[in-house]
Parts: structure tokens; C-alpha cells; sequence
């Protein structure tokens, strides 16, 4: 994951203000992950099935395979990724594409004394500025740890 952060880091930096730090940095995506999951699940689900009816093991996981990429390809505009940045003056959300990952825009930038939570469930709801951003799991350590103003110890700076 340190990797992911200095990856999200470096998107973000660009949009800081001059001598802004960046305390900690998480993903997060607008756009509900369990319809995005449906997505993908569901094409690739009728696919084995429409591939095991074709009596090999083979031609299941094709089908599955292309229906689930077509899926997958078919959710990534309901899948808004995003980088949430605790810095030592505000939150800053930035979008970023879905395809590469790089920095797009400020979405919102928040006082820093905006909360970033309670967090909980596989996927919590972050409201932040009228948009409900979803956190994996994952990173929502990351997350309380920005809320706190507490620098994460793999996160440089």
C-alpha cells in the first residue's frame, strides 16, 4: 500500500497550493462499488453459465471472461475515482481518470478541520461537500489517520 500512497501522492501534488504538505492520502471513488460490482459480477456470472451449458471448462471462463470485460469496461464511467488528501491547511479531492489513474482536477478542496468519517462496512459513505464518496476497507485507516492530523509513517513529507 506504501506504493499506492506515493502513487496518489504524486497525482496530487500538482494541485496543492505553493508550501501546502500532504499529511496522508487514501482512494476513494464516487459512484456506488456494489452497483459497479454488478456490473462486472453480473455479465461474467451469465457468461460461465452460458459456458458450461457449451459442456467445456474451456469455453465457460472464455465467455466469462469477455463478458465480464465488457462489464467491466461498461462500469468504469460509473466508477469515479478519486484521491483524498489531508494536507496541513485543507481536503482536498481530486478525480482522476479511470482508465490511467492520473490527476485530473479539484473537486473539492474542504477546511482542514472537515471530519473524515465515522467509517465502517466493506464500503463506508464519506459525504464531503455534497458528494458520497465510498471507502474500501482497505484505506479506511488511512482515512481516520488524516481525520486525526496524524502523518502516515510510509507517507514521506
Amino acid at each position: 500500500m506504501a506504493d499506492l500512497r506515493a502513487k496518489l501522492r504524486a497525482r496530487v501534488e500538482p494541485f496543492l497550493e505553493p508550501g501546502e504538505v500532504v499529511q496522508g492520502v487514501f482512494p476513494a471513488q464516487l459512484g456506488n462499488p456494489w452497483i459497479t460490482g454488478l456490473a462486472v459480477g453480473l455479465p461474467l456470472g451469465i457468461g460461465l453459465a452460458i459456458g458450461s451449458n457449451a459442456g467445456s471448462l474451456l469455453a465457460a471462463v472464455a465467455v466469462g471472461a469477455v463478458l465480464g470485460g465488457i462489464g467491466g469496461l461498461a462500469a468504469a464511467p460509473l466508477r469515479k475515482p478519486r484521491a483524498v488528501a489531508a494536507t496541513d491547511r485543507a481536503i482536498l479531492v481530486v478525480a482522476l481518470d479511470p482508465l490511467t489513474g492520473a490527476g485530473r482536477s479539484v473537486q473539492l478542496r474542504l477546511p482542514r478541520s472537515t471530519p473524515l468519517g465515522p467509517m465502517n462496512g466493506i464500503w463506508a459513505k464519506l459525504p464531503l461537500g455534497g458528494e458520497r464518496l465510498w471507502v474500501h476497507r482497505r484505506y479506511q485507516d488511512d482515512a481516520r489517520a488524516c481525520d486525526r492530523g496524524e502523518p502516515r509513517p510510509d507517507v514521506p513529507g
